[in-house]
C-alpha cells in the first residue's frame, strides 16, 4: 500500500478544497482507504494552529478530526530514531531554513518510505537529495 505524507500547506490547501488537481487521486486513495496518510502530532499541531486564523478553532478541530478519521489514517508514533535523524537533516541542511516539524517530515518519509507532497521548494530539495519520493506543487504568490 503507498503511504503519503502531506505538509502543512498541502494540508490546508486540502482544508480550503483547493488541492492542485494533480494530488486528487492521491486525496481520492486515501479517502478510499486504497493507499495510507501518514500523520504525526507535530504535524498535526501545526497545522491545526496555521488554519486557526482563517477558520476559527471549532472548524480547524474539525477538519483535522475529519482528516484523522480517513480508513488508513496513521498516526505515526515517532520513535528516538527519527527524533534523532530529524535533529540530523536540521543540522546538516540548515542553509535550506527547514522547520523542525518539516524535518520529522522527511525523516518519517525515510523510514517509511512514504511519499511526500508539499508546496515548499526547501522540504522538496532536501527530500530529493535524501532520495525520498516528493511531490511538488508551488503555491502562487500573492
Amino acid at each position: 500500500m503507498k503511504r503519503y505524507l502531506f505538509d502543512t500547506n498541502a494540508i490546508s490547501l486540502w482544508f480550503d478544497n483547493s488541492l492542485p488537481e494533480k494530488w486528487l487521486r492521491q486525496w481520492k486513495e486515501i479517502k478510499m482507504g486504497n493507499s495510507s496518510l501518514l500523520l504525526f502530532e507535530q504535524l498535526i499541531s501545526e497545522a491545526y494552529y496555521k488554519n486557526i486564523q482563517k477558520y476559527g478553532n471549532k472548524k480547524s478541530r474539525d477538519n483535522i478530526f475529519f482528516l484523522k478519521s480517513f480508513p488508513n489514517s496513521y498516526i505515526y508514533k515517532i520513535k528516538d530514531k527519527d527524533a534523532l535523524s530529524a535533529g540530523d537533516i536540521k543540522v546538516k541542511n540548515n542553509k535550506y531554513k527547514l522547520s523542525l516539524v518539516d524535518c520529522f517530515l522527511i525523516a518519517i518519509a525515510r523510514t517509511n518510505s512514504a511519499e511526500i507532497f508539499t508546496t515548499d521548494p526547501s522540504i522538496r530539495d532536501v527530500a530529493k537529495k535524501m532520495k525520498i519520493s516528493v511531490n511538488y506543487f508551488p503555491l502562487k504568490k500573492s
